[in-house]
């Protein structure tokens, strides 16, 4: 596996265990790392915390897009793996200009039929896939 998807995984994860207990300390995501039976190496798991450092920065931002999208889901409905997975692709898209748009919905879909459900990445994509067409056309 590519050290990006590992970054988004771990971030993912991390995010995940972070909302299950309600704080916003980046010190309780990261035991989140304890359930994996190897080390993830040092840059991953470097880029795994930008990446969720970032989306708690912009966190209020990346909900209310998911939100304005998901017209027919209360938010709080929303599975929290495919929200985690969401907020991170999100805050690629809006802020690391090198992650081409496609490979970051990609990389959330794939990563959602993994570790969600198998009908999970078609709703990530069509969340995903609205909220970049919007922010494009802005």
């Amino acid at each position: 596996m590519r050290r990006r998807r590992k970054s988004r995984i771990l971030a993912m994860s991390m995010l995940h265990s972070m909302d299950i207990q309600k704080t916003d300390d980046v010190a309780i995501g990261r035991l989140g790392l304890d359930f994996y039976s190897k080390p993830f190496e040092k840059s991953v798991q470097n880029r795994a915390l930008k990446l969720v450092r970032g989306v708690i920065a912009d966190a209020e931002d990346i909900d209310k897009k998911i939100s304005q999208q998901a017209r027919n889901w209360d938010f709080k409905r929303i599975a929290n793996v495919d929200k985690q997975i969401m907020r991170v692709a999100i805050y690629e898209v809006l802020n690391e200009p090198a992650t081409p748009i496609p490979v970051a919905i990609n990389e959330a879909v794939d990563i959602s039929k993994i570790y969600s459900t198998k009908e999970s990445g078609h709703f990530v994509n069509g969340i995903l896939d609205k909220i970049c067409k919007k922010n494009k056309s802005q």
